[in-house]
């Protein structure tokens, strides 16, 4: 009996804590880019929320779409604005900030929230269409630029691209000096503001951050999201 309970308590505790790991809010479904798509073409009212920042937004973003920034103190506010019987159609960069959003949007009583996943970062990279606010700023290199400043005959090269909000970027920040200095002389870094670059990053397809490349003699290595330095270390040993 004794064995039966703790076994039935222990069930019970792997549940509750699965259930606490559930990150998409009632109300929230998560689509892809081309039901994003069609999804607009065939919904008549429908909110499209970009819920990055203002920069971000001028930058580039899909049309139709309203900014809040989810960041920001008064999302929560702002949102009240907004017709909660409506479809809203939420996004971001890659998708962090708009699962963020969508269950805020649900919680608060919005009907319908579909979160596109990827972001406008996978959008772009399949050349959906996007437009740019007027005035905003074509600063950022160019791909031959790029090609350019990662050419390094005597050293591997080392290229992030990074985003200054950007958690897991932090991180791997952190250990940069550690890693020039280990290899000192013999490693070139290099690092590409995401946010700043937008062109940049369409042509070359990187569809999310952190995006770190790594140029050795043996050849080129892609990392996506967060790796350790002893994983980028594994890659320059090799």
């Amino acid at each position: 009996m004794k064995f039966t309970y703790y076994s039935t308590v222990f069930l019970v505790s792997i549940l509750s804590l699965l259930s606490c790991n559930t990150t998409t809010a009632q109300g929230v479904k998560n689509i892809s880019t081309d039901e994003f798509v069609e999804a607009l073409k065939n919904s008549d009212k429908k909110i499209i929320l970009d819920v990055r920042s203002p920069e971000e937004f001028a930058n580039s973003h899909i049309f139709g779409a309203i900014n809040i920034d989810v960041r920001s103190e008064d999302f929560n506010n702002r949102i009240t604005k907004l017709d909660k019987d409506q479809t809203v159609y939420v996004y971001c960069l890659s998708g962090g900030r708009s699962a963020t959003a969508s269950n805020i949007l649900a919680d608060n009583g919005f009907k319908t929230v579909n979160n596109m996943l990827g972001g406008i970062s996978k959008w772009s990279s399949e050349n959906k269409p996007t437009i740019t606010a007027e005035g905003a700023s074509e600063r950022g290199m160019s791909v031959e630029q790029f090609n350019a400043l990662i050419n390094a005959k005597d050293s591997a090269v080392f290229v992030d691209f990074f985003a200054p909000w950007c958690a897991p970027c932090k991180k791997i920040k952190a250990y940069l000096p550690e890693l020039q200095n280990e290899y000192k002389g013999k490693l070139k870094v290099v690092l590409i503001n995401y946010d700043e670059n937008p062109k940049l990053v369409k042509a070359l397809g990187i569809s999310g951050i952190p995006y770190l490349k790594i140029i050795t003699s043996k050849g080129t290595t892609v990392l996506q999201d967060f790796h350790t330095k002893e994983e980028v270390l594994a890659v320059l040993n090799k």
